[in-house]
């Protein structure tokens, strides 16, 4: 009895110095991995979220893409593409609207006479608009794709059709379609800027619509969408990188869908600003401080917080 005794105090002994070497080996590794669980539940800002959300989607969209169509396969993706226009594939009647002319424009162009890269970059720029209707994504993802195919759209017809004649008429297309969006609400965002600090400062304030932040975001390696930038003085390079997308964007007066509103507070004292927005798109903004990115945050103009105090 006594041997039997003395052996299961053997094995329990064992049994806890095991449990007990686990618990350290997983006590450490938690430890070790601490700084990534304080990001996952820090909150984050609403922007940040949207825009995590759009890009797992687009990486998504992506790695489904076929690296090449036929003329014939093209075709049958349009008929794709049509099928999944449909009303009940969305939330709402602005974004069945904006689907529908976006599929228009895409079928539009397709009657184009095009080279192979033609075709294929109407289908990537599509494709994601596609992904996200026919798996019944959120609206805000239905959303993105559009605004983010429409601006490559345009970005891909302004630089071939300089040699491209058969492309001539591709941008009248892309203009005339998106006419039939109408003309959204627009709601009233205010900015305040009244800090002594920043009283001898230049302060340059732009609203930008989500495609063209996502398409300026990367040249930025700082911290952004959290309002004020602490370390805001060290990124001079990025933020003329993203000033210069956002001036040029500014400048394409002549198609709407580029949507950028700039203004210059040159005696930011007790000063205020009012900018109206459309409600059909996504908004950010950014304001720069003697030519570098001071503030970043994505707005809601016709939210019931439709302003911003930058100190």
């Amino acid at each position: 009895m006594k041997k039997i005794y003395a052996a299961l105090l053997l094995f329990i002994n064992h049994a806890a110095i095991a449990q007990d070497a686990s618990m350290t080996y997983q006590y450490a590794d938690n430890k070790s991995d601490l700084k990534i669980q304080q990001d996952f539940y820090t909150p984050k800002a609403s922007g940040e979220g949207y825009c995590k959300q759009v890009s797992s989607f687009m990486t998504l969209a992506n790695a489904n893409m076929k690296p090449y169509l036929t003329r014939e396969a093209f075709h049958a993706y349009l008929k794709q593409l049509s099928n999944a226009v449909r009303s009940n594939a969305v939330d709402n009647k602005q974004t069945l609207n904006k689907v529908s002319v976006f599929y228009k424009t895409i079928s539009d162009l397709s009657d184009l006479e095009g080279s192979d890269d033609y075709r294929y970059q109407l289908y990537k720029f599509s494709y994601p608009v596609y992904k996200a209707l026919n798996e019944a994504w959120e609206d805000d993802i239905v959303n993105a794709a559009i605004s983010d195919g429409s601006l490559n759209l345009a970005d891909y017809i302004n630089l071939k059709a300089v040699d491209d004649g058969n492309l001539k008429d591709a941008m009248t297309i892309i203009d005339n379609n998106r006419g039939l969006l109408g003309s959204a609400e627009k709601c009233n965002y205010k900015v305040a800027v009244d800090s002594p600090i920043l009283k001898n400062d230049k302060v340059e304030v732009v609203f930008c619509n989500d495609a063209i932040y996502r398409k300026a975001a990367p040249a930025y390696t700082g911290k952004l969408l959290n309002g004020p930038i602490k370390d805001w003085q060290d990124h001079k390079s990025e933020s003329d990188a993203m000033m210069n997308i956002m001036k040029y964007n500014a400048n394409l007066s002549a198609h709407t869908g580029q949507r950028v509103y700039a203004a210059t507070m040159t005696s930011p004292k007790a000063n205020k600003m009012e900018q109206g927005l459309e409600s059909d798109a996504a908004w950010f903004i950014l304001v720069f401080r003697n030519g570098m990115l001071y503030y970043s945050y994505m707005i809601a103009p016709c939210g019931p917080r439709n302003n911003c105090h930058i100190h």
